[in-house]
């Protein structure tokens, strides 16, 4: 051997997986033409549910952050949440409550924060993020948008994968 001290490398890899199925007794959702997001522009109630019957935030969907699917990352819990695009460039998302609580989100289509067309809107967030520890993280993060008469349909979905090295010191 070259060299008394041995290189090791020592990687892992984690990940998980969810899949709720679209359920049967909803509305099947319909694709549209058209590159704007018009039709899912509007106000909407906080409260939903998910296809289990569970009770869901659609703040806690669109702020980053949540801990959960009913608890946003915002100082209140919003009662409405209002859709608006701006120019076809920034999408605003305003979170109020019944006591004029106001929060507002924008995301930036010039960025790649969103995207619309088909009738969709799609929020995206993509990361990167190498620690001083030796850890890297990468993934992805797509929430897509529908509309089904006066109701919004939101699936998510992601992934993300971690590595963690270690590289001995050369003495």
């Amino acid at each position: 051997m070259r060299h008394p001290y041995l290189l090791a490398l020592v990687s892992m890899l984690g990940g998980c997986i969810h899949l709720e199925q679209y359920p049967e007794t909803w509305q099947p959702i319909v694709s549209r033409q058209g590159t704007d997001c018009a039709e899912l522009m509007g106000k909407y109630l906080d409260s939903g549910e998910i296809s289990s019957g569970g009770k869901v935030s659609l703040a806690a969907f669109l702020t980053p952050k949540s801990a959960d699917l009913q608890h946003p990352a915002l100082s209140f819990q919003p009662s409405q949440v209002e859709l608006g695009v701006l120019q076809e460039k920034i999408l605003k998302v305003i979170f109020t409550d019944a006591n004029s609580n106001l929060s507002e989100l924008s995301f930036s289509r010039d960025k790649g924060e969103f995207d619309c067309g088909g009738g969709v809107l799609t929020l995206k967030q993509d990361s990167a993020l190498f620690s001083d520890k030796d850890v890297l993280v990468v993934g992805f993060w797509r929430l897509n948008v529908y509309r089904l008469q006066d109701q919004l349909v939101v699936s998510d979905y992601g992934g993300g994968a971690g590595f963690v090295s270690i590289f001995p010191a050369m003495l």
